[in-house]
């Protein structure tokens, strides 16, 4: 397999991580800094998905990648 497919799997990886990483951050910032409403916190157990979901998806993406010859 082509190189290129590496680097691509990589790149997708650490892509992915790092938005999962942002995403809980920033999510806990605007947390603890203006609170939660009422009808807000379907987005704030959304965002936490999102974020759990995206450094799944990276930690697969790199065992992918191990796995390319």
């Amino acid at each position: 397999m082509p190189p290129i497919f590496k680097a691509l799997a990589s790149i997708s990886a650490w892509i992915l991580f790092i938005v999962g990483c942002l995403t809980f951050i920033i999510t806990l910032i605007t947390l603890f800094a203006g609170g939660v409403d009422a009808g807000e916190w379907r987005h704030t157990v959304a965002f936490f998905t999102f974020a759990t979901i995206s450094i799944i998806a990276s930690v697969v993406a790199m065992k992918l990648r191990q796995t390319m010859k």
